[in-house]
């Protein structure tokens, strides 16, 4: 289940204890946590780990090949989300695995429900958003989260902002919460090549799935506003569209069809973000240390954002990147001086570059997380 160990940079020595972890995700989709995690598990020498979903085979299955994995899906047949998860407790059971690393609040849920009174593997839950907005699914995890905590070894967050969170306001020890932040290999991204976008004008990638926390609609109102100064851009937004053609009908109604165009889910989208100027990330909450935004970085492509949530700890303002108020309308003046300069696209890529590669590196995430599953007892 475990693929071979790829990476040199990691020692191998006799005293090393390894742990065995089984990577839980609630889906087979894919976004920024499971690409992030299931590189990390891949270029870890020193834990076993084991990768699957209590979804169905899907993009994220297709991408956990593509790095050596044989994902093991728990979600075949019509198995509801208790029956998926109770299958991939026995095959944790069954394979003496030490921790179950979950990824999905739902999914947590449910293993802590199937573990109330039977010994089981640590469990572990990554926090991969924060959890901080008004939405009723982080209420409802804030609220929960006080009062079955208990049943978690510990929990490990991509953002401090999110550990803070988690202790403010759900009330949980600092002692219980790890930040880790997400990780790049630079040396795969050096051979990234670039796509190569039909149009001949600059071109602004958005690389987040289609959904109302993403901000897609009310950035739309802020292209309008780019197309009035230049019109030599092309806008594309990339992701699973996860709300049902409503993006695409807004497109079409602002007569936008010309300049912004949806492209869906990319299997390669490291070269889409290779190709473009600019990156942007219109979220409105919700974010942790976006996977897309350290992607970006790694390619020398400088990304603008909201500061909100985790994203001023990865993105320094005006050095690799620009940060304004949530749906700031300076935002649109913001992008426009990255467009008019190529000489200060080209610094703030090479200063994202470089914070990445000593900051923010896949080697360092591993060891991290190496460390805390040594630590939990």
């Amino acid at each position: 289940m475990m693929p071979p160990n790829t990476n040199p940079t990691l020692p191998i020595t006799a005293t090393i204890k390894k742990r065995s972890v089984l990577l839980l995700f609630s889906e087979s989709a894919i976004g920024g946590a499971e690409v992030s995690l299931t590189r990390m598990a891949q270029s870890c020498r020193d834990t076993n780990y084991h990768v699957g979903t209590i979804g169905k085979e899907g993009p994220w299955s297709v991408f956990a090949e593509k790095l050596g994995f044989s994902p093991l899906i728990f979600g075949k047949g019509r198995y509801s989300l208790i029956g998926s998860a109770y299958r991939a407790l026995k095959y944790a059971q069954r394979h003496n695995v030490d921790v179950i690393y979950i990824c999905g609040f739902r999914l947590s849920v449910a293993l802590r429900l199937l573990t109330l009174f039977k010994k089981s593997p640590k469990l572990v839950s990554g926090i991969r958003w924060n959890p901080s907005s008004s939405s009723w699914l982080d209420r409802v995890f804030r609220v929960l989260e006080r009062f079955i905590s208990f049943k978690l070894a510990h929990y490990i967050t991509n953002s401090q902002m999110a550990k803070i969170t988690l202790q403010n306001e759900a009330g949980l020890s600092e002692a219980k919460i790890s930040n880790v932040y997400n990780g790049i290999d630079i040396a795969e991204f050096s051979n990234i090549k670039p796509y190569h976008y039909s149009s001949q004008k600059l071109t602004v990638l958005v690389p987040a799935n289609l959904s109302f926390r993403k901000g897609h609609i009310p950035f739309l109102e802020m292209i309008e506003q780019i197309l009035a100064k230049r019109t030599d851009v092309a806008f594309y937004f990339m992701g699973r569209d996860q709300q049902n053609g409503i993006v695409q009908q807004e497109i079409v109604k602002r007569n936008l069809s010309s300049s912004v165009h949806y492209i869906g889910y990319k299997s390669d989208a490291i070269s889409y973000i290779a190709g473009a100027d600019v990156v942007v990330l219109p979220s409105l909450y919700g974010e942790g240390c976006p996977t897309s935004l350290l992607e970006a970085q790694a390619l020398k492509v400088p990304v603008v954002a909201y500061n909100i949530d985790g994203i001023p700890e990865i993105v320094r303002h005006k050095v690799d990147g620009l940060l304004f108020d949530k749906e700031d309308p300076q935002i649109v003046s913001g992008i426009l001086s990255l467009l008019d300069c190529g000489d200060l696209r080209h610094k703030m890529g090479i200063s994202g570059y470089q914070k990445i590669r000593n900051k923010f590196s896949l080697d360092l995430m591993a060891k991290q997380h190496h460390d805390i599953w040594l630590s939990i007892k």
